[in-house]
């Protein structure tokens, strides 16, 4: 297809946004106490909404993502009968509107080759700010930050100038983002990415997967090393070459490398050091409550809650609501309402709610030979246990690059 000058412009912001949302997580919007993200979001919605009107590209989004959207949509209702909060119902409608406002007028002007361009370009110049963040604290105990300064860190805790002390004195790299893990995440992403390409060229091995596997590693974090294990198997499992190479030669051959490579890293300091990150889950901590219980806390809340709502759920606004009002509150100290993807889905929207939400995830990630949704997909579902960015940019990210596919899938079956 060939695109005007004006229409590939359209194309390269929409898929740059889509790229850079997660970088700027760390900020407030100036003068604001709202995250930058969102207002970019919506605001880079409503441009393209009004842009698009002469021309105006129509989401393509599958009947069971249709479905959730009209479920959550709907059942908040149920929520405010229940516990007659009006913030609590705001609430499960502020950030559902801000996600579908980019998702269905900026990502169908989005293009997948520009999407790999710019995550490519943003990851790897990432990771050469870690590598030199690393270093730098070796060599002289301390390292620069690469946080804005003028900006207002989205942080309740501690200003920007606090932040940034902080992030030159610990023990790990961040690169441009507010956590370890965080930095961890997005690069994931780009391995998602890196797989799924070779994957689909049916090639073993390169270069670039390989370099990202190792910052992995070194960031030391127990979500990235689960993360990198399973996109890893999900590679080997999926990459298009003759079954009995994949099954009696490449398989049992990575499976006794990786066997001796484990052994050798957990029997090192540093193994010992990711292995006790990766058994409390709680690289992503910000309180003194453990991994373990953040984990947990959350279905022990499901599991009190009556018949109705576990089936139906209350909406996700009302979350805050039935922590309040289950015995398991004690678990949630400092006031903070931590809830991860999972267990938002199933106290927000019950098991009807979930239900749509994978079968949508499967839709996508099985929607044509192009194996790279099923890396985002897989990303996001590991994620989606470890903690909590329901609606945020990071989930926008890794769910509209296989809506993206998708919609070129369909396109091409229509011509």
């Amino acid at each position: 297809m060939v695109y005007t000058l004006y229409q590939e412009r359209e194309r390269k912001v929409s898929s740059f946004l889509l790229v850079s949302l997660p970088l700027m997580t760390p900020y407030f919007c100036p003068f604001t106490s709202v995250p930058l993200p969102l207002v970019v979001m919506l605001l880079a919605g409503i441009c393209f909404f009004l842009k698009g009107r002469r021309n105006y590209q129509k989401a393509v989004l599958p009947k069971s993502f249709k479905a959730f959207i009209i479920y959550a949509c709907l059942i908040p209702v149920f929520g405010i009968a229940l516990y007659g909060d009006i913030g609590s119902f705001v609430v499960s409608y502020k950030g559902l509107i801000i996600f579908l406002c980019f998702l269905l007028f900026a990502i169908p002007y989005c293009s997948i080759s520009y999407v790999s361009r710019y995550l490519s370009w943003i990851a790897t110049i990432a990771i050469i700010v870690y590598v030199l963040q690393e270093i730098m604290y070796v060599f002289v105990g301390s390292r620069f930050s690469a946080l804005i300064p003028f900006l207002d860190v989205s942080y309740e805790y501690m200003d920007m100038a606090q932040m940034r002390e902080l992030q030159a004195n610990l023990d790990r790299s961040s690169s441009f983002f507010l956590e370890p893990s965080h930095f961890s995440q997005y690069i994931s992403a780009y391995l998602a990415l890196l797989l799924g390409e070779n994957a689909n060229r049916g090639k073993i091995f390169d270069k670039k997967a390989i370099i990202v596997s190792v910052v992995l590693l070194l960031t030391k974090s127990g979500t990235a090393l689960l993360l990198l294990m399973t996109l890893w198997l999900v590679f080997f499992l999926s990459i298009n070459i003759k079954r009995h190479i994949k099954y009696l030669i490449l398989l049992p051959g990575v499976a006794v490398m990786a066997l001796i490579a484990y052994s050798k890293v957990i029997s090192s300091d540093y193994g010992q050091e990711m292995m006790s990150r990766t058994v409390e889950l709680s690289s992503e901590s910000r309180d003194s409550s453990s991994g373990q219980i953040r984990v947990v806390r959350g279905f022990l809340v499901y599991s009190e809650i009556p018949i109705v709502q576990k089936v139906f759920g209350v909406g996700n606004g009302f979350a805050t609501n039935v922590i309040d009002n289950s015995s398991a509150r004690y678990l949630f100290v400092d006031d903070e309402r931590y809830l991860n993807n999972i267990q938002t889905l199933l106290i927000g929207y019950g098991l009807v709610g979930l239900f749509l939400f994978l079968l949508f995830l499967f839709r996508i990630s099985s929607c044509s030979n192009d194996l790279i949704p099923r890396f985002f997909c897989v990303t996001f579902f590991i994620l989606s246990f470890m903690e909590c960015f329901w609606l945020e940019s990071k989930m926008l990210m890794l769910l509209a690059i296989p809506l993206i596919i998708y919609r070129n899938n369909l396109n091409q079956i229509e011509r």
